[in-house]
């Protein structure tokens, strides 16, 4: 045994929805399209008053809302006599890392109101984004999931051989309902991609210098894998986040800065454009694949019109003409050519 060290660590619960976390959680969930995540959540917001403004970019809340939480966490046991033990459970003088004024931004992230709901009025649909939203504001009220995280590096024919485990020391927030997703044999991972497989597993005691016997050794032969296909929700997410695939540093700042291609409350509907018009098509339950027709029309359209840099260009362009350096019929002139 070359190392076994075991660290206690804690995971902080999982931030509040944004409008594009919502939807990629729900795709991944039950392979819900981004426009029915939408819906359902403007008519939490609009009908129910059961959520907060949905088409926020946000995942953090205002501290000043922080006193509001015994009152909300107060309708959402009313509202639902079965998770009461939850609700009593919770502290609400708790304050996560989601209470933070400097990342809150035109809106803050979705949460439960303080209205007292009926639940047998909300579709399917409606039910399981408010139980998620719930879930996730119920969360911040918990403690930190604590865990004994173990290491151990073992010699073998002069090979090094690795091994991780965690052991659950405090539940914390996990013991909310819903939070954690099951996906295959395994659960879902924490932010650090561990599994809840490893979380479930305990290693020996071990000491750094102890011998120990390997009794199997096997080779298995396989092929890499293409990329998965996208689902909506990851394309929803790669629409946000595709600064990354830009090399001009300032350009790839500038989609960072503006949440990469369209917004909150439009990429529902830029993929529902594509569908509409044949340019990509649904795959079974959730893939996502494009069609002839649309990669034809990539085919054929100049590389600079389908680069994601474009949108950068024209957000720099459109920050010259509010700062007055500009005129704004030259960059009509620009867009036209």
């Amino acid at each position: 045994i070359m190392l076994a060290q075991q660290t206690r660590k804690a995971e902080p619960p999982p931030l509040p929805f944004s409008l594009s976390a919502l939807q990629q959680e729900a795709s991944q969930r039950w392979g819900m399209p981004v426009k029915a995540v939408l819906a359902a959540a403007q008519a939490l917001y609009e009908t129910h008053k059961a959520t907060t403004y949905p088409r926020s970019d946000c995942a953090h809340l205002p501290v000043s809302q922080h006193a509001e939480a015994p009152a909300v966490l107060g309708a959402l046991a009313r509202s639902d006599a079965s998770i009461t033990a939850v609700v009593a459970n919770a502290d609400s003088s708790l304050k996560s890392p989601a209470w933070n004024d400097a990342k809150v931004t035109a809106h803050h992230a979705i949460i439960p109101t303080t209205a007292v709901v009926d639940l047998a009025r909300m579709s399917v649909d409606e039910r399981r984004i408010y139980e998620l939203v719930r879930g996730r504001y119920l969360a911040q009220f918990y403690p930190d999931h604590e865990y004994l995280q173990t290491d151990a590096e073992a010699e073998v024919s002069g090979e090094v051989f690795v091994a991780r485990a965690r052991q659950g020391v405090v539940t914390g927030w996990r013991a909310v309902p819903g939070l954690v997703r099951a996906v295959g044999n395994g659960r879902e991972g924490g932010e650090d991609g561990s599994s809840e497989d490893e979380a479930s597993q305990a290693l020996p005691e071990m000491r750094v210098g102890e011998a120990c016997r390997c009794l199997e050794a096997l080779i298995r032969e396989g092929q890499t894998e293409p990329p998965p296909r996208y689902t909506e929700g990851t394309l929803v997410a790669a629409m946000k986040s595709v600064g990354k695939h830009v090399q001009d540093p300032a350009l790839r700042k500038v989609l960072r800065e503006t949440s990469g291609i369209g917004t909150e409350a439009t990429r529902a509907g830029i993929l529902e454009t594509l569908f509409q018009r044949g340019y990509i098509e649904r795959k079974g339950k959730k893939e996502i694949v494009s069609t002839g027709i649309g990669r034809a029309l990539i085919d054929q359209v100049a590389p600079e019109l389908r680069d994601p840099v474009i949108t950068a260009v024209w957000e720099q362009g459109l920050d010259v003409i509010a700062a007055g350096k500009r005129p704004l019929h030259a960059f009509l002139a620009q867009q036209a050519d």
